[in-house]
């Protein structure tokens, strides 16, 4: 059992899945035995406002509801966003809706490249400012694109928790960074990133077996226990 707190799952918002493809990778959520998951469709405020991206993912919900019929109403299914760093991000209006539900926590994606000054003003911006506690998305990403300092500063942010994707466990550097944000109390949730259920599949037994068989069991335990603690808490 296990929740997966970061999977594109909606159907035809953004790069997602088509509806067909959403309704495959429900099969396989449901065959790997996940139990709840936190829709995260790309928001990008240089495109749409908030708004119109809620009546989007209003619609694709009903969508997935209506081709799925009463299996859906046996999942536990969330609807958040993954919300690329901009500048001017921070007074973006309406931002709290896009938190995960019932929570203060906007899962956030930084941009490809190098670690900014204007990306710390913002996220400065989104705690202090706007109060909202902050998810980074996609940890692993930043492991290998940042500079060492960089990534501690990310690392360091007060009111922030990590998402980490279950395939980069497989990498020991991952793994360790994992056992050493534990270690300084640090939430890291464990997150599929699925798109579909081919090349790029929801969680599933095989890749499991195979984050333990290479790395051990420590660094999936961490993730995946913490996921579920801190999602159960704040979902139930």
């Amino acid at each position: 059992m296990y929740y997966d707190a970061h999977i594109h799952l909606l159907p035809n918002m953004d790069n997602g899945p088509c509806l067909d493809a959403a309704v495959q990778m429900f099969r396989y959520l449901k065959h790997e035995d996940c139990r709840l998951a936190i829709a995260t469709p790309h928001f990008y405020a240089d495109r749409e406002t908030v708004d119109i991206f809620l009546r989007r993912r209003r619609e694709s919900h009903q969508a997935l509801r209506l081709a799925l019929g009463d299996t859906f109403n046996r999942f536990r299914l969330f609807l958040s966003a993954e919300v690329l760093l901009l500048p001017g991000l921070g007074s973006v209006a309406q931002l709290q809706k896009l938190c995960i539900p019932g929570t203060p926590y906007l899962p956030i994606a930084l941009p490809l490249g190098k670690f900014e000054d204007w990306m710390m003003r913002e996220i400065s911006a989104l705690l202090h400012k706007r109060q909202l506690r902050l998810v980074i998305c996609h940890l692993e990403r930043y492991y290998f694109m940042y500079s060492a300092a960089d990534f501690a500063r990310l690392c360091g942010l007060p009111n922030t928790i990590f998402q980490v994707g279950a395939n980069a466990l497989i990498y020991s550097e991952i793994a360790q960074t994992v056992i050493k944000l534990s270690l300084a109390e640090k939430n890291v949730l464990l997150g599929s990133n699925a798109h579909n259920a081919i090349d790029r599949p929801p969680i599933t037994t095989s890749l499991v077996n195979k984050i333990t068989n290479m790395r051990g069991e420590t660094a999936y335990r961490i993730t995946s226990s913490q996921t579920v603690e801190f999602l159960r808490s704040r979902l139930s």
